[in-house]
């Protein structure tokens, strides 16, 4: 709870210490930001006391005080500088975790469409066979029924000759 305080403290000395800059109030622009970034030092509140420099270099820069106004405009720099680089360093890190899952769900792919294929081969390796024993079967049915054929043709004649046979005697 104490925390949220100073954070809120913190937030309200940057937005007077902004305020008071914009109405040409520079010394109490000033003021305020320093004590603003002695909190924002203590809550170790980077992305604020890159504010507060900010601040303050702009008040010392409107008051004529080029020394201060290129000391705070130096370290409003190198923490901008710090904080973009942070900033690279997640989304470079972001990134190459997102290339790193694409990468893997690509290698699972490809393992399931290799699988996918050997099964698919094995099912049109099996469909040959089953095509080819279909063929056989239907030629063997039809050499029974030639053979079939050819027994009831012989019957057929021997009936008929008997026949024959038994009209002469």
């Amino acid at each position: 709870k104490e925390l949220n305080q100073k954070e809120q403290v913190l937030s309200g000395l940057i937005n007077a210490a902004s305020v008071s800059q914009s109405l040409g109030r520079n010394q109490e622009a000033i003021d305020l930001a320093e004590e603003a970034l002695d909190l924002a030092n203590e809550l170790d509140n980077i992305n604020l006391t890159k504010r507060c420099y900010g601040i303050l270099y702009e008040s010392y820069q409107s008051i004529g005080d080029s020394e201060k106004s290129i000391e705070y405009f130096d370290l409003y720099s190198t923490v901008d500088r710090f904080l973009r680089d942070e900033q690279e360093k997640k989304i470079k890190a972001e990134s190459d975790r997102q290339v790193a899952a694409i990468a893997s769900a690509k290698a699972q792919t490809d393992q399931e469409l290799q699988t996918s294929n050997q099964k698919l081969q094995v099912t049109t390796d099996s469909l040959q066979i089953a095509r080819e024993i279909t063929e056989r079967q239907q030629l063997q049915l039809k050499l029974n029924e030639v053979t079939l054929r050819e027994q009831e043709a012989q019957l057929e004649n021997e009936r008929l000759i008997r026949n024959g046979l038994i009209i002469i005697t």
